[in-house]
């Protein structure tokens, strides 16, 4: 290989730092299976560890379609690989030594995971499969050779056994722990083993069990100065609420999700108070929040409580009312991004005092069926907007006549209608001298109207280069997972506990 200089040098004579430079932009697959294999010079550089910092390796089923890091099919990203078969898997397994992250998507041979861990001792991300057949012995095999894990998906059926809930709290580099519902009745996540292990761990996410609340509580106690984020059920077992508990951790805690509003009548003025006092929040993610009283939940955004607040989610809030949403305006100036999806009691009126937000650059308003005519008046008024979602509106027509100021949003970089109807309501022919930041335009429209829509998009295309507009994404049967690979290979004599 010869420079284009005319004087013959050789890439070879190259240091090793612009190559590197060079190898930086090659996929994952590029990596594997082009530039590893040239010479053994760039075997070595393709093997350093700054190239697969953000690199994922995905083992997918059979007919499955996975989703990626950045939200596009696999096969397209950059950043990871995905393979189907055992064969493609062993091949692999021994070529990535400074591979990161390593998701399942099904179950495996035992066999061929132990060859994973034993060829890949960097792992710092490991997501294990509610399929996977797993013994003591391999989940003891994988954490030896892997001792490096910092984030852990795993079953809770897992967690929920002594011995295993041992295995994990030896993990002394572990910061993140998710635990996800594989079997019904398995039992509470053993937290006191966690909470008197593992040093680092500052995240966990119990989303969808029952934990006895003095657990919790002990948990809590013991990472009070670490703990950064929390995904829990609003209630414990014995329907007690969690939130109070979480207070103890209030200077630390930045980030809370909670699920599955089920807290006693009684308890709601309180449950939402406390959760106003944890000042240090910056994002909040309420799913489902239906409370029995709904005007209650502007006691926890009550100016001065939540002031570092700077993403909140409010999704299928079906009975928020509008003065909760003025609080929020009024009490949580720092949002940056708000998501009030099929918040359908809303009205125009929850967003008359939205221009409070000076840094919102994000507002989900999808699903919001109660809005109409002064709606995207108010929305203007954002100066900072710059993604704004108007999904599944029924009739964008109800948005009229105030629909004409998204106009008006000069920074805006991202309209998503899509799955909305009538779309001819919004103003496309004057984007290309109103909105020249635009980059992204998400949108559905009929079949019927398809010739006509192709060429209003043509002509914004050829006047605004750089935008581009996305039509619906539709799931296919391949997104879905249809068959697992499990045998009983590796088996020890220990019980399967994973399958």
């Amino acid at each position: 290989m010869v420079a284009g200089d005319g004087q013959g040098k050789n890439i070879d004579d190259l240091p090793d730092e612009i190559i590197l430079n060079v190898f930086s932009f090659f996929s994952f697959n590029e990596l594997i299976d082009t530039a590893q294999n040239v010479c053994v010079r760039w075997k070595r550089l393709a093997h350093d560890p700054v190239l697969w910092r953000d690199k994922e390796y995905i083992i997918r089923g059979r007919a499955q379609n996975g989703r990626s890091c950045c939200g596009v099919t696999c096969s397209e990203c950059a950043h990871c690989r995905c393979e189907k078969t055992d064969r493609e898997v062993l091949r692999t397994a021994g070529s990535m030594p400074q591979l990161r992250t390593l998701t399942m998507m099904r179950g495996t041979r035992a066999r061929i995971l132990r060859k994973i861990c034993r060829n890949c001792p960097n792992l710092t991300t490991l997501q294990l499969h509610g399929c996977q057949k797993m013994n003591y012995s391999l989940l003891k095999y994988i954490f030896e050779k892997c001792p490096k894990i910092e984030k852990l998906i795993i079953a809770n059926n897992l967690l929920a056994d002594r011995r295993y809930a041992e295995l994990v709290s030896r993990l002394e580099h572990l910061q993140s722990l998710e635990v996800f519902e594989n079997r019904r009745g398995a039992g509470p996540v053993l937290l006191r083993f966690l909470a008197d292990a593992c040093p680092k761990l500052r995240e966990i996410n119990l989303s969808w069990d029952y934990h006895p609340l003095e657990d919790v509580e002990y948990f809590v106690k013991a990472k009070r100065d670490t703990l950064t984020s929390a995904t829990v059920r609003w209630t414990m077992a014995g329907k007690r609420c969690v939130v109070t508990v979480l207070k103890e951790a209030a200077s630390s805690l930045e980030k809370l999700q909670l699920h599955l509003f089920d807290v006693a009548p009684e308890e709601e003025a309180a449950t939402f108070a406390d959760l106003g006092e944890l000042h240090n929040l910056r994002e909040l993610h309420c799913n489902q929040l239906c409370p029995h009283r709904p005007r209650l939940i502007s006691l926890a955004f009550q100016p001065g409580r939540l002031p570092l607040l700077q993403r909140l989610h409010l999704p299928h809030a079906t009975g928020l009312p509008d003065d909760a949403v003025a609080t929020i305006c009024r009490g949580c100036p720092a949002l940056r991004e708000l998501r009030l999806i099929f918040a359908t009691s809303l009205t125009d009126g929850a967003l008359a005092e939205i221009h409070r937000l000076k840094h919102l650059q994000i507002l989900d308003l999808s699903g919001c069926s109660g809005l109409g005519g002064c709606a995207m008046a108010h929305v203007a008024q954002l100066p900072a907007l710059r993604t704004l979602l108007l999904q599944y509106i029924d009739d964008l027509t109800e948005l009229q006549p105030s629909l004409r100021h998204v106009l008006d949003l000069e920074q805006l970089r991202c309209l998503n209608i899509l799955n909305s109807g009538h779309i001819r309501a919004v103003p496309f022919e004057e984007f290309a001298v109103r909105l020249v930041n635009l980059r992204e335009l998400h949108v559905t429209y009929e079949e019927e109207d398809e010739v006509f829509y192709k060429n209003v998009f043509a002509e914004m295309q050829s006047q605004m280069p750089r935008l581009r507009i996305i039509n619906t994404f539709r799931w296919t049967e391949d997104d879905f997972l249809t068959d697992y690979e499990t045998d009983d290979d590796g088996d020890d004599g220990d019980d399967d506990i994973g399958y």
